[in-house]
């Protein structure tokens, strides 16, 4: 699943959050987290190599969830290691708001989710079925609307 091309990480155009409180550290897992192509996921734990802290997929995951480059930086693309979606925007909760919204861009940019709600990262994207997951995804997308 690694990460593809290197891109050059620079200023975002407009940051929503206090800039100066961005870490070295941080600016890796940006840097890291901006080469994840669209349609594509990565899990805090390949961050984590990728910016040679191969232990430090919890602090990855506090890194994103301060991330005042979004969506520049597509932090919505890093998923736990079990292909479940974890944490976005803080948020924990598997069927609150915002792990929904966080499911709803990855479902608009291609990503495909298991009957089971999940992503199974041990195969391609183009391999997996998923014709119990469209029917799962558009009873996730009615009830995020009822919010």
């Amino acid at each position: 699943m690694g990460i593809t091309k290197k891109i050059t990480f620079g200023p975002a155009p407009v940051a929503k959050k206090d800039e100066s409180r961005v870490t070295a550290f941080d600016r890796k897992v940006y840097e890291a987290c901006s080469r994840v192509p669209k349609g594509k996921v990565t899990t805090y734990k390949e961050i984590a190599k990728e910016v040679g802290s191969p232990h430090a997929h919890r602090a990855v995951g506090s890194s994103l969830r301060r991330n005042p480059y979004a969506p520049v930086v597509p932090c919505h693309r890093v998923v736990s290691a079990s292909g479940v979606l974890a944490g976005f925007h803080g948020s924990t909760d598997p069927r609150g708001e915002m792990l929904l919204k966080k499911r709803r861009m990855l479902i608009e940019e291609g990503v495909k989710f298991d009957f089971k709600g999940g992503i199974d990262l041990t195969k391609p994207q183009d391999e997996l079925d998923t014709s119990k997951a469209r029917v799962n995804a558009a009873c996730m997308f009615e009830f995020a609307s009822k919010f």
